[in-house]
């Protein structure tokens, strides 16, 4: 007996280590709003990713937001694809910088209008230099790739970031960001 995609999948969704699902464009629709039932599914447990996808076709910072781990796109070069692979297994995300960017840039506005006056979590309190360290944090930089990237120390980093910390009351890299999406309210 031969199993449908959808058996398939729910077969693998099943396993208990994350496992990286590369999906061709030309499988799925174009996302605007939500995700069909299967791809929502398979994104619960594992890591999703869309392959030989057009640039025109999918818009990346929708992508972003349902949570897919990144797009390799049609006509990349092998080596690329294969880091962009690497990089997905290893937890990460696989977007054009620029795209994240957007993405984190709309997520803080988005937190910042709904925050209240006496929310405590407000990222108003941050200076220009600080916000502009949070969103590379967010983009999984590491203290030497900020250093280099912003032109300060690795102690200058650290002293910026522990003032976030402070000021944002939080005690990790990984509640920072968190502190980022909007609240529900």
């Amino acid at each position: 007996m031969e199993l449908t995609r959808e058996q398939e999948l729910a077969v693998y969704g099943q396993c208990s280590d994350p496992i990286l699902f590369l999906v061709a464009a030309q499988l799925l629709p174009k996302i605007n709003g939500s995700l069909p039932n299967w791809l929502d599914n398979l994104l619960e447990h594992h890591l999703v990713a869309i392959y030989d996808a057009s640039e025109l076709h999918y818009n990346p910072i929708n992508l972003i937001h349902h949570g897919l781990r990144g797009v390799l796109y049609h006509g990349s070069k092998l080596d690329q694809s294969l880091t962009g692979i690497q990089t997905m297994l290893q937890g990460n995300l696989w977007f054009k910088r620029i795209h994240m960017e957007q993405a984190l840039s709309e997520l803080i506005k988005e937190h910042q209008q709904h925050q209240t006056p006496s929310d405590g979590r407000s990222l108003d309190k941050l200076t220009e230099r600080e916000i502009g360290i949070v969103r590379l944090v967010a983009l999984g930089s590491s203290n030497k790739e900020i250093a280099r990237q912003l032109f300060i120390s690795e102690y200058t980093v650290k002293a910026h970031l522990a003032s976030v910390f402070r000021k944002t009351e939080t005690h990790t890299r990984a509640e920072l960001v968190g502190k980022l999406a909007p609240t529900q309210q």
